[in-house]
């Protein structure tokens, strides 16, 4: 069935080359699903979706299904949306043609990007705002978006910021800091998790171990590996990489962001 950019229901757009449809049972609820379409798609009609969802209503429930799979349902339309934008950007991700998707942090610093590779729950989002606060450029808490030159692009999603229950929170990361809108080349690879009670200690990566450290978290790296390692290599090639577990986010900043490869005194 094709989709009409206007088509009733339905919201269809292209996103790094997978045609995807939204679809909803009423019009308060497609609006609803507008906040979930991936950063950087472009509206557009698609004659076959790769990629389809459809929200609907039942009285106080509501239902996500991908197909005939029911994907959940539930009372919180809010709580429902958030995990559809998830899964959304994650299959985006695997089968984005024109890009490449790693696992990653992303900010702005100095004229480059510093790429923090991890997966989810890896602290990357907390790492992140810090970062952001303390003057670099929101461009990504979840993926970094590389084309074949390697250079990142941004993906400004809201940040997933988790409270102290371990709920996970939606903030507008212009209400902490800039956002960029250019992709910039990658100048730093830091390979971090959070560890309680941790120090930051960096540990300078040579230029395969960031290929790796950036390869592990690379959503094609199975569909696409000679595409991957390619495009990794050029980013390796003039990024400076680290590696070191920390602890709080806010007390490895100034480290991070004052990192110099040059510096004799970082262990080697």
């Amino acid at each position: 069935m094709s989709c009409g950019v206007t088509a009733p229901g339905a919201i269809c757009f292209e996103a790094y080359g997978v045609p995807i449809e939204l679809r909803a049972s009423d019009a308060e609820l497609l609006d609803a699903l507008l906040r979930v379409v991936t950063p950087g798609a472009s509206m557009s009609a698609v004659a076959s979706p790769e990629i389809g969802y459809s929200l609907f209503a039942a009285g106080e429930h509501y239902a996500i299904s991908r197909g005939v799979r029911r994907v959940a349902q539930g009372t919180n339309v809010e709580e429902l949306l958030d995990l559809l934008e998830s899964e959304l950007h994650f299959e985006v991700a695997v089968a984005a043609r024109t890009r490449l998707f790693v696992h990653a942090g992303v900010v702005g610093w100095n004229g480059g990007a510093i790429v923090l590779p991890g997966r989810t729950h890896a602290g990357k989002s907390s790492l992140v705002a810090a970062l952001v606060r303390a003057g670099a450029t929101y461009y990504s808490d979840e993926y970094a978006v590389l084309d074949d030159d390697g250079f990142v692009h941004p993906f400004a999603r809201a940040l997933g910021m988790r409270d102290k229950t371990g709920r996970t929170n939606r903030v507008d990361p212009r209400t902490i800091g800039r956002v960029g809108d250019a992709p910039l080349p990658v100048t730093r690879v830091i390979a971090t998790r959070h560890v309680a009670g941790g120090a930051w200690r960096a540990v300078p990566m040579s230029r395969g171990e960031t290929v790796l450290a950036l390869f592990d978290n690379t959503l094609a790296a199975r569909s696409r590996p000679a595409d991957a390692l390619r495009i990794l290599s050029v980013v390796a090639r003039h990024a400076d990489g680290f590696r070191g577990e920390r602890g709080d986010a806010a007390a490895a900043v100034e480290q991070i962001l004052t990192l110099d490869p040059s510096d004799q005194s970082i262990p080697r």
